[in-house]
């Protein structure tokens, strides 16, 4: 499981405890925050791979699933690609969710930059970050170098076209959030499969809104794939 913007081996917490007790989740934990919040921020998606080999590549066995919301959809797909070249067999499947494809042109602002009254206006529409902390200066202080470091590395993301993986990959969207239909076109691009386009209703952080059903996806993906 690959952490979306401002994420900790925590956030996928609500999810990893609807699903069966069968099921090992592995949570990448980027640094700087969590457990590893002492060890500087990275500011690229190259950068989190590169970590995320290094630490996972001892515990990936064949026979799993790559899971990645938002910007880590996006890093499920650039993990996928190098783990190959390290000598680690590939996922069986990507299930991504929240994020147009990598190829789709950026429309969203440079919010890495914003001032931060701005940044958390944006984090409010998004509906992931609780009230709670978008108000605690305190909070906020903490958070927001993370939140700039990750929102950082998606701005400066540059896709590079390149042979389609052969493994499927299954795309989940909110019905409200702020994604075209002609965004996820792209995902075809990825994938010498056919590529499943799944909707849930809800917003940006549809995962939260509606936790059962979103399990219920990873668990489907998991039975029909492994």
């Amino acid at each position: 499981m690959l952490p979306f913007a401002g994420a900790s081996c925590f956030s996928y917490a609500a999810l990893q405890r609807l699903l069966p007790r069968e099921i090992q989740t592995i949570v990448w934990e980027p640094p700087g925050r969590g457990q590893r919040v002492r060890e500087p921020l990275l500011r690229t998606i190259d950068a989190m791979v590169d970590d995320m080999l290094e630490r996972l590549g001892e515990r990936i066995r064949d026979g799993f699933v790559v899971y990645g919301h938002s910007m880590g959809a996006l890093l499920a797909v650039e993990l996928a690609r190098r783990l190959p070249d390290a000598g680690l067999p590939a996922p069986r499947h990507l299930l991504c969710s929240g994020r147009e494809a990598p190829s789709a042109p950026r429309r969203s602002p440079d919010y890495h930059l914003l001032p931060r009254e701005e940044l958390v206006a944006e984090l409010r529409g998004f509906g992931g970050s609780p009230d709670e902390i978008l108000a605690n200066d305190e909070l906020m202080e903490f958070m927001e170098p993370i939140l700039r470091a990750d929102f950082e590395a998606v701005a400066q993301y540059s896709y590079r076209p390149r042979p389609a993986l052969d493994i499927p990959i299954s795309v989940v969207t909110g019905d409200v959030e702020d994604i075209l239909p002609e965004e996820l076109t792209g995902w075809q691009n990825e994938s010498n499969f056919p590529v499943r386009m799944l909707n849930l209703p809800g917003g940006h952080f549809f995962i939260f809104e509606r936790p059962q059903a979103m399990c219920d996806i990873i668990v489907r993906t998991l039975q029909s794939t492994l």
